[in-house]
């Protein structure tokens, strides 16, 4: 058998050793290339409202700061009004159901261990916001990853949907020139495709928001306006807002029910025996 010797070079080597390190490098920066992603997202979402307020005669500029003026507000208000009211009511509900599971038909198939366990769970987290260690700000980084990570997408998402190509601009920015079209014909489809899917998100979030106010109006449900916006602003993000949502809604509407039955047993009249 003929041997054969496979020669190495230090070039050869010296390129592994930068692809090796190149590899690290992009596993640590692994959250700034995800904060990039979502700002390229976010801004290719926008541009449809954007462009809209554009044509109505509204400044891009004011356009955008707008937009993202409202989207904050919405953020503090949920994160520190409406995720307080739905801990407190939740750990109210969890109370109702230990006290009535014990005379309710599904008393022993729920069990008192599982509403026990949620109790505490409830505590540990009515603790952490209530006790002045977590801030409306605080929640919403620790959503992305840290404080650097949020105000980075905040602002990278601000400067690209500045200007109406500034998602191309920046794309001949980082890309070189052979790779140029190939990235901005995937951009392209993308955007398209980002715009119609934020769209529907919108709109599935504004019905399955109204949806919920009205059916736990009519279950006499608290805060039910509350619920509504919340369940409105989880739904933009697609399954998981949606398991979300039905996993507050179903207690307070199970909870309520249960509790209309209780009273109208309790005040069902009995009947007088005639002497």
């Amino acid at each position: 058998m003929e041997k054969r010797i496979l020669e190495l070079s230090w070039v050869s080597l010296w390129r592994v050793l930068f692809f090796i390190a190149l590899a690290a490098v992009l596993l640590q920066g692994l959250n700034v290339l995800l904060g990039l992603f979502l700002a390229i997202v976010i801004s290719s979402g926008l541009e449809f409202l954007v462009n809209f307020m554009e044509k109505k005669g509204i400044p891009r500029t004011l356009g955008v700061i707008v937009i993202f003026l409202l989207a904050a507000i919405l953020v503090i208000v949920l994160v520190a009004v409406v995720l307080p009211l739905l801990i407190i009511e939740f750990n109210t509900a969890l109370v109702t159901l230990e006290r009535i599971a014990a005379e309710s038909w599904w008393g022993p198939l729920a069990g008192l261990r599982a509403t026990q366990s949620l109790s505490e769970i409830m505590n540990r987290i009515t603790g952490q916001i209530f006790g002045g260690e977590t801030s409306p700000f605080g929640a919403l980084a620790g959503i992305f990853g840290g404080m650097a990570l949020t105000v980075s997408v905040v602002v990278s998402s601000f400067y690209l949907s500045l200007s109406r190509d500034g998602v191309e601009r920046f794309i001949r920015a980082v890309f070189p020139g052979d790779y140029e079209d190939t990235a901005l014909r995937i951009y392209e489809n993308s955007r398209r495709r980002i715009g119609l899917w934020f769209r529907s998100q919108i709109l599935l979030s504004l019905t399955m928001g109204f949806l919920t106010l009205i059916a736990l109006s009519i279950l006499g449900v608290k805060y039910a306006v509350l619920l509504g916006l919340l369940i409105a602003a989880l739904l933009m993000g697609a399954e998981v807002g949606g398991f979300l949502g039905i996993l507050i809604s179903v207690p307070a509407a199970v909870v309520v029910q249960e509790i209309v039955e209780f009273w109208a047993g309790k005040r069902r009249p009995r009947a007088v025996p005639l002497i």
